[in-house]
């Protein structure tokens, strides 16, 4: 049995590595698919070894997120028939087993039935006052940022064995039957170093540029002040900690089960739900350390 797993990149040279050296401890070289969004060759040494495809990257348009999930669907669609399962997730997500639950990802993913599978999404949250160390991309993640917001927004549904049409960041898809597992957790890393979130803002400011007189394209996001990102860091140093994260995770499968509904669209039904981030952080259970 095979699980591949693919991302996509653009200037994520942070983190690539870290999504490259957890995988390739995990399934073959050959399993793994590495989209290069235009022509870049830092990033192909990076993941060399891997499947590296080079994606045309066309001009910054209104739709271009529209397009590139519609691409990503049939481009994870056609892996459905070699493959048993795969899995998508961004450059930026880890998608990792709770150690309670086992220690294979790819034997659990690959005996799970559904056709598509949602996990348990957290933010990992660098606190400048509790965690002052700076990061070192040679050492373990989990091991030197610990703290973490809930956020359902994160528990895509990016495991699939058929066919699949995501919308737009991949946050829901079109499928009716999507099931949560929550003994797949997934840990998204934006913030997981505020430096690197500061240093990263600017560099997509200068880099990512939207026509004259068109800021109505997905760069927009991507060009945040620095106001504006401060602003964001503020936010995200006073929220309390409430202490250890809850192992009960009832509430956040309920949360989606009891929210969901079936949309149409353009001759299409995704399965939509409330999307939530917890109001407080929450310390990571010492058996995570080890993941990533």
């Amino acid at each position: 049995m095979s699980l591949a797993v693919v991302t996509m990149v653009y200037d994520d040279y942070e983190f690539l590595p870290i999504w490259v050296r957890y995988w390739s401890q995990r399934v073959e070289n050959k399993c793994m698919y590495v989209i290069v969004h235009g022509s870049n060759r830092r990033l192909r040494r990076m993941a060399r070894g891997c499947n590296v495809v080079e994606m045309r990257r066309p001009p910054p348009s209104r739709d271009m997120e529209v397009q590139r999930w519609n691409m990503l669907g049939h481009f994870v669609s056609a892996l459905t028939y070699m493959h048993d399962a795969v899995l998508y997730t961004d450059v930026d997500e880890i998608l990792t087993l709770d150690p309670n639950a086992g220690t294979d990802i790819t034997d659990y993913i690959l005996n799970r039935d559904a056709d598509v599978t949602a996990s348990y999404g957290l933010e990992i949250i660098h606190r400048e006052d509790h965690e002052p160390e700076g990061f070192d991309p040679e050492q373990s993640v989990l091991q030197q940022r610990g703290i973490v917001r809930v956020n359902t927004s994160f528990g895509k549904p990016s495991i699939v064995k058929t066919p699949i049409a995501w919308r737009r960041g991949g946050h829901f898809a079109y499928s009716e039957n999507v099931r949560v597992d929550t003994n797949l957790v997934a840990f998204h890393l934006r913030f997981f170093d505020m430096p690197l979130f500061r240093s990263r803002a600017v560099r997509r400011r200068k880099t990512t540029k939207a026509p004259k007189g068109k800021n109505n394209t997905p760069s927009r996001a991507w060009r945040a002040s620095d106001t504006g990102i401060d602003d964001m860091i503020r936010t995200l140093h006073s929220m309390p900690i409430a202490g250890p994260l809850p192992e009960d995770r009832s509430s956040y499968v309920a949360e989606i089960e009891n929210s969901k509904v079936l949309i149409e669209e353009n001759g299409q039904t995704f399965t939509k739900h409330r999307t939530n981030n917890s109001a407080k952080l929450f310390h990571l259970a010492p058996r995570f350390k080890e993941l990533f």
